[in-house]
């Protein structure tokens, strides 16, 4: 479906992430309210009735896709751009409102599924929030290394994801809510890790130290000194011990989204393009902390250099 609308035109200069910093009588909010329940909601919420859930199921999460992707496509234009400029209310329109249509969808697809889980079963609640808990992101990065000696890590984590997701049909038919639950938890698992090789897989250009720092902070993954040499080597660097600085420096967030030291014009934009430069090297899931610790360095620029 494509964006159908006419009226007034968001003005703004400044993009925003949050649709809550917007201004109060920001047609964007107009715009959402008018066109997002006729043109997703409701016929979504007519397919869940008519079509097998499998198939609603699959058309629902390629739409979600599809709105995601735009979102992001505006978001990193935006960063193009240093998030200000006269096309930040276009980018501000599609971006909030391409994140509203993967939410309507997202919300028909989730109100759907409880629906089918509605029987009891023999994976009990407690089994399952005790599972939820042991099969973490670390749990399954510890399970890929168990087998690293005979399949690459992203053929075990497909082949791995596979298995989840025909565990969790099989569930679906067989009315075992309970375990669905769990199965659709492994999978958000497996497909977070997918996203996290897949984008380290991308990285082509030789990260700075200060970008790897940023990076695992941002990640919520530990540089130490015992592994920092093994990070900085993996990246093309020699120094784990500079590496660990950099990393211990940008785990506060006060160090992250403050001015930096002897504060110039020149060192803060330094500071919001490097954070901007991680942005787009981080899994998208990852990306929205980064993403509002900038807009203050821009604020602070605009208010203080401009």
């Amino acid at each position: 479906m494509e964006f159908k609308h006419k009226g007034k035109e968001c003005t703004c200069t400044n993009f925003h992430t949050d649709i809550m910093d917007l201004c109060n009588d920001c047609p964007i909010n107009d715009i959402i309210d008018e066109t997002i329940p006729f043109q997703y909601k409701k016929p979504y919420e007519n397919l869940a009735q008519t079509q097998p859930f499998e198939l609603f199921e699959k058309d629902a999460k390629e739409e979600i896709k599809k709105a995601t992707n735009k979102s992001n496509l505006y978001l990193n234009k935006a960063a193009e751009k240093g998030f200000k400029g006269s096309l930040m209310g276009k980018y501000n329109k599609f971006f909030h409102w391409n994140n509203a249509r993967a939410k309507a969808v997202f919300e028909v697809l989730e109100n759907t599924e409880k629906k089918i889980y509605h029987s009891t079963d023999d994976f009990a609640p407690e089994a399952k929030k005790e599972f939820i808990e042991i099969y973490t992101l670390e749990f399954f990065k510890q399970y890929v290394e168990d087998n690293r000696e005979t399949i690459t890590p992203i053929e075990f984590a497909n082949m791995e994801l596979e298995q989840q997701e025909a565990r969790r049909k099989e569930c679906i038919q067989n009315s075992s809510g309970n375990e669905a639950v769990f199965r659709m938890h492994c999978i958000k698992v497996i497909q977070s890790f997918i996203d996290e090789v897949s984008t380290e897989n991308k990285v082509e250009t030789k990260l700075t130290l200060k970008q790897i720092a940023l990076k695992y902070s941002y990640e919520g993954n530990q540089i130490t000194r015992q592994n920092g040499n093994e990070i900085a080597k993996k990246f093309g660097h020699n120094s784990g011990d500079k590496l660990f600085q950099e990393y211990t420096y940008f785990t506060s967030t006060a160090n992250r989204k403050g001015k930096p030291i002897n504060c110039t014009a020149k060192k803060l934009r330094n500071k919001i393009e490097l954070i901007e430069s991680v942005i787009k090297i981080i899994p998208e899931h990852k990306r929205q902390r980064a993403i509002d610790e900038v807009a203050i360095l821009i604020n602070i620029e605009e208010t203080e250099y401009k």
